[in-house]
């Protein structure tokens, strides 16, 4: 179950870096915990999500309740999002609406 989510997050992660902007960013969008600027920032919590969840994570070493954070998270920003393009969950099989089931499935196994 744990590669599940893994690969779950793969989805969530790309869409994140792809919507955060990072114009005003003086680190590239690099998350660096214990700055002030990034402490303030109103994209901190992608970038956190980002940091802590990346591809080069060791994620099949975290602990199970930090992977279920991190799906959790994922879930509420991609249904924020789906919610913004006014889709609807019942209905629609785009690849967002496709995810978060999937998503929700998962999480309703463990």
């Amino acid at each position: 179950m744990k590669q599940e989510i893994i690969t779950a997050l793969t989805f969530p992660r790309t869409m994140i870096e792809s919507q955060r902007d990072l114009e005003q960013c003086p680190y590239p969008g690099l998350y660096i915990p214990k700055n002030l600027k990034c402490g303030l920032c109103t994209q901190r919590f992608e970038c956190t999500w980002l940091y802590s969840n990346d591809e080069f994570v060791a994620s099949a070493e975290k602990d199970d309740a930090l992977l279920l954070d991190a799906l959790e998270f994922a879930i509420h920003y991609v249904s924020a999002t789906a919610i913004r393009k006014e889709h609807d969950l019942r209905t629609c099989a785009c690849e967002i609406c496709t995810w978060i089931k999937q998503a929700e499935a998962l999480l309703n196994c463990l």
